[in-house]
Order: C-alpha cells, then structure tokens, then sequence
C-alpha cells in the first residue's frame, strides 16, 4: 500500500530515496519488484538528478535493476547495472511530467536466485507542482 505523496508548502525539489538490498529480494526469485514511493500528480521528475548508487555490488556477473511504476517497470530506466559504485542516472527517454499521482517501482535482477550480497540506493527527484509565492 502506497502512502500519500509528501510535498511541503515550499517551491523547492523533492525526492524519494530507498536502499533496495538482497534483504529485499523475494527468495528463489530472479526478479523483485519494490515500491520505492509515490511522485504526487503535476510533479516533473529531473532525471540528472534521478538513478540508482550502488553502495554494495551485488554478488554475480550481470546484476541489473529497472526503474518505471505500475504500468511499466521500466518505463524510466532499463537494465541499470550495478556492478560498479557509480551513480548511474536515469536512461529513458520519456515526459518527465507526471499527470497523476504514480507510485514508483525498482524491479532488481540479479544474476543468480542466491545473491547474499549488494546494497543500492534508488533516488527519485521531482519538482512538485507548486506556484512560487507572487508567481
């Protein structure tokens, strides 16, 4: 269950932050879907700004991990390797306008069902859509 998306009476940037590690992995499966957040309508998402931090490479050759919501899983970013501590922004090219509210998922791959090790931090940042004061 999603919560209400948190936005301050402020004009400033937002963001979503979430470490996905193999605690979070659904056991024996290859790919596991998480809910990192949900971006309230109007928002528009800054992609440069936007990815996924490897803090720990996950264990294996060919880790991966998609970013996108409901709809689509990787309707953001596809197949991001987390093989390196890198920060690797957002790779799709798609509106960053968000017209409703949507939850953001991360569906991590990694390349055995065993993974005991690896740790990434998903970060999201939007601009929620508020006016400036005398705008």
């Amino acid at each position: 269950m999603a919560t209400e998306p948190y936005v301050t009476q402020f004009s400033h940037l937002h963001y979503l932050r979430k470490t996905v590690d193999t605690g979070s992995l659904t056991s024996g499966a290859t790919n596991t879907e998480i809910t990192i957040g949900e971006v309230p309508a109007g928002s528009i998402i800054y992609k440069s700004l936007s990815g996924v931090q490897a803090t720990t490479v996950f264990n294996g050759t060919t880790n991966t991990i998609d970013i996108g919501d409901d709809s689509d899983p990787n309707l953001y970013a596809t197949a991001i390797s987390v093989a390196s501590t890198l920060f690797v922004a957002l790779d799709e090219s798609v509106t960053t306008y968000v017209s409703s509210d949507t939850v953001i998922t991360a569906t991590i791959s990694p390349s055995t069902t065993t993974a005991t090790a690896g740790s990434v931090e998903v970060i999201i940042a939007y601009l929620p859509n508020k006016q400036s004061p005398g705008s």
